[in-house]
C-alpha cells in the first residue's frame, strides 16, 4: 500500500544558474503531473512537451513520472555516456537516480541497505538534505519489507526538518507524512497493532480535509483492526470505506477496500466470501486498461488463500500462478517470500505432497527467525538514546515557516522520539522474546491457542511413523462443529469466535498428555487418541459431545446447545498422515449427512479403510 499512497518529492536547487532553470522547469512540471491521480498521470504525460527527451536529464525526468502511473510504457535507457554525464553536470539528480535503481533493484536487502547508506553519506557530506532524506526513505522501505522492524524506528528517528506538505503527490523526498505511514507500517508488521493505529490515525489527519488520506488512513487501520480480531468492526469500516470510495470515484480505494475486505473474511475462516471479494477485484482490474500497482497481486495472493482452504486445487494452483505473475518490482523482499511460500506450502499439503509442505513450512519459520538489526548489545543503547534526544532538539527547534498544525505533528513525533529511550528497552525486550515466540508462530492458531494444523499433523505423522510394534493402535478424528455459521449469523462473528475458542479450550482440557489436539480449519479441529482402539474413541468423543452439549457460551443463548459431527479412524500400523486425514474427511461428509451430532467411523486395514456399521 506504501507505493499507492506515497514514495517521494523533488525539490533541486543546483548552484550553476545556467541549468538550475531547467531543472526548476522540469521539477514544477514533475510535480504537476504526480499530483494528478493515477488513471490521469499517462495521458498528462504523453501530452506535456516540457521534459526534453534528447538530453539525459529529460529523459530521467519523463521516466520518474512513467514509472508512477501504473502504465506499462517504455522506460527511456540511459547509456553509461549519458549516465556519467548525468553525475558531472547534476550530480544530485544522479544519485537520486541511483537511490531509486538499487532500491528497485533484484539485489538482495543487504547489498541495498549497503549502497543506500553509502549515497546518504555522500549526501551528508554535500549537505543535500533532501537526497539524505529521499535515500532514508528507500532505507526505511528496504528494512520494513526485509523484517527490520524496529531498525526502520530508530533510522526514522534521524530524518532531520521532514517537510511539510499541503497537497497529496508522489514525492522524492520524506516529508512528515510519509514518515508516519511508515511508522504504522513498521509496528504493524512487528505486531504492535495497537501502536500502529495510532501512527494511521495521524497520518489520516494530517490533511483533514483531504479525501483519499482519510481514505487511506482507514485503510491503514482497519488492517490492525483484522489482526486484533475485531472482525465485525473491520466490516463495517470497510463497507463505509468503499461507499465513500465509490461516492468520489476513488478507484484504487474502492480495489483496496474490497481487498480488505476479502481478508477480513480470509481471517474469519469465511472462505467463499473471502473468494467473492478477491475475484471481483480481479474482475474490475481485467476490466480496466488502467494498472494500480499491487493490486492484482494481492487480489491473486487472497484468492489463492480462500481457494486452498476450500480444498479447490485447480484453481488454487491457478491462482498461485497468476500471483506469481503479477508479482512486479514493488513485491520484494521478504515479507512477499514469506506470502510465497505460505501460498506454495498449502497447495503442497492440498495436493498431498506433505514431505514437501513440511520443508517449505521450515523455510517460513527460518524467514520469521530473521533477527531484527535493531536488537543491539545493552552497551550500545545509551549511544542511540543519546542521538534521539539530539533528534528531539532538532525537531523541536524545527520553524522553516509551517503553520500551526504541522508545528503541533513536529511535536507528536519529537514527544515519540522522548518517549521511546523510555520505551525502547521494552521494545528491545520484546523483540528478544519474538525469537522465543517462534516456536508458538510455527505450531500454534492465532485464534485458539491450540496446536495448528500443520504442527497437529507433523506430531500425527510422527506417531504413525513410530507404529511398529504388535497391538499398537491409535485413533484420528476429524470434528465439525454443527451449524457453526448459524451462530456467526444470529450472534455475530465476535461471538462465533468466542464460541470457537471455547469449544478448543474445553475439547483440549478432555484429552490426556499423550493425545493431540489442533484446529484442522475453520470450524473443523483434528485429534488423536493415542494408544485407544475404535470403541474406545468413539466413547470418549461421545463423552466430549456431552460435554459441550451441557455447556453455556457467553454470547449465546442458554438454549443454544454445541454439537459436532465426526470422521474417525483407527490405525494399528504405520501409515501416511495425509491418507488419514483424507480418510476422516471422507467419513466426516457420511456423518453430516445422517444429521447433528452423529459420528462414521472406519480401522485402517491392508488393503485400505474398512468402515464401521
Amino acid at each position: 500500500m506504501r507505493n499507492l499512497l506515497l514514495t517521494s518529492l523533488f525539490s533541486i536547487l543546483l548552484s550553476a544558474p545556467v541549468c538550475a532553470g531547467v531543472v526548476d522547469e522540469y521539477q514544477i512540471e514533475r510535480s504537476r503531473l504526480l499530483r494528478l491521480d493515477y488513471p490521469a498521470r499517462h495521458d498528462a504525460l504523453l501530452q506535456s512537451a516540457v521534459f526534453d527527451t534528447t538530453t539525459a536529464l529529460g529523459k530521467y525526468f519523463f521516466n520518474t513520472v512513467l514509472s508512477n502511473t501504473g502504465e506499462d510504457g517504455n522506460l527511456y535507457i540511459l547509456q553509461d555516456a549519458e549516465v556519467a554525464k548525468l553525475k558531472q553536470n547534476f550530480p544530485q539528480i544522479y544519485y537520486e537516480k541511483a537511490i531509486f535503481d538499487s532500491w528497485h533493484s533484484n539485489k538482495s536487502a543487504a547489498v541495498k541497505l549497503e549502497e543506500l547508506a553509502a549515497y546518504r553519506a555522500v549526501a551528508k557530506e554535500n549537505n543535500w538534505s533532501r537526497i539524505e532524506r529521499w535515500a532514508t526513505s528507500a532505507t526505511v522501505s528496504t528494512q520494513i519489507d526485509n523484517g527490520y522492524y524496529y531498525t526502520a524506528v530508530l533510522t526514522m528517528q534521524g530524518v532531520e526538518n521532514p517537510p511539510h506538505i499541503v497537497q497529496m503527490e508522489t514525492m522524492y523526498d520524506y516529508p512528515l507524512i510519509a514518515i508516519y505511514l511508515d511508522m504504522a507500517n513498521a509496528f504493524y508488521f512487528a505486531g504492535d497493532y495497537h501502536k500502529s493505529v495510532v501512527f494511521c490515525q495521524r497520518y489520516k489527519n494530517y490533511l483533514p480535509d483531504n479525501i483519499d488520506l482519510r481514505i487511506e488512513g482507514d485503510l491503514c487501520q482497519v488492517r490492525s483492526e483484522i489482526k486484533l480480531g475485531q472482525f465485525d468492526k473491520s466490516l463495517k469500516n470497510t463497507s463505509k470505506i468503499i461507499s465513500l470510495a465509490r461516492e468520489n470515484n476513488r478507484i484504487p480505494s474502492i480495489l483496496a477496500g474490497l481487498s480488505f475486505t476479502a481478508k477480513v473474511y480470509l481471517d474469519k475462516a469465511d472462505y467463499q466470501q473471502a473468494k467473492s471479494y478477491a475475484l471481483e477485484v480481479i474482475e474490475y482490474l481485467n476490466r480496466t486498461d488502467h494498472q494500480f500497482p499491487g493490486c492484482l497481486y494481492t487480489a491473486y495472493y487472497l484468492l489463492a488463500q480462500a481457494t486452498i482452504a476450500l480444498n479447490q486445487t485447480d484453481e488454487a494452483r491457478g491462482a498461485f500462478q497468476s500471483m506469481l505473475a503479477a508479482r512486479g518490482s514493488f513485491e520484494k523482499g521478504a515479507r512477499y517470500e514469506k506470502q510465497v511460500l505460505e501460498v506454495e506450502a498449502g497447495l503442497a499439503e492440498l495436493e498431498g505432497h506433505q514431505d514437501k509442505a513440511l520443508a517449505i513450512f521450515k523455510k517460513l519459520v527460518k524467514l520469521n527467525e530473521t533477527p531484527d538489526a535493531s536488537i543491539v548489545a545493552w552497551k550500545e543503547f545509551s549511544a542511540i538514546t543519546k542521538e534521539l534526544d539530539d533528534q528531539q532538539l532538532s525537531f523541536l527547534k524545527i520553524k522553516s515557516g509551517l503553520d500551526k498544525a504541522q508545528s503541533h505533528n513536529m511535536t507528536i513525533l519529537a514527544l515519540f522520539t522522548s518517549v521511546f529511550a523510555v520505551v525502547a528497552s521494552i521494545s528491545f525486550w520484546r523483540l528478544f522474546m519474538q525469537k522465543k515466540k517462534i516456536e508458538s508462530f510455527s505450531r500454534l492458531d492465532n485464534l485458539t491457542s491450540v496446536n495448528n494444523r500443520w504442527h497437529a499433523c507433523e506430531m500425527i505423522r510422527r506417531r504413525l511413523n513410530s507404529m511398529n510394534r504388535q497391538n499398537d493402535s491409535a485413533c484420528v478424528a476429524i470434528i465439525d462443529i454443527d451449524n457453526f455459521k448459524k451462530i456467526n449469523e444470529l450472534y455475530g462473528h465476535d461471538a462465533g469466535d468466542k464460541a470457537l475458542i471455547f469449544i478448543a479450550k474445553h475439547i483440549k482440557y478432555q484429552l490426556r498428555q499423550d493425545d493431540v489436539f489442533g484446529r484442522f480449519g475453520g470450524e473443523k479441529f483434528i485429534l488423536m487418541l493415542d494408544d485407544a482402539v475404535l470403541e474406545e474413541a468413539e466413547a470418549k468423543i461421545n463423552d466430549v459431545r456431552r460435554y459441550l452439549a451441557s455447556q453455556e457460551i457467553d454470547g449465546l443463548s442458554a438454549t443454544y446447545s454445541l454439537g459436532f459431527c465426526c470422521g474417525l479412524v483407527e490405525i494399528t500400523r504405520r501409515t501416511d498422515v495425509m491418507q488419514v486425514s483424507q480418510q476422516c474427511e471422507s467419513l466426516l461428509k457420511e456423518a453430516k449427512k445422517k444429521g447433528r451430532n452423529q459420528n462414521a467411523t472406519a480401522k485402517l486395514i491392508d488393503r485400505g479403510f474398512l468402515k464401521s456399521a
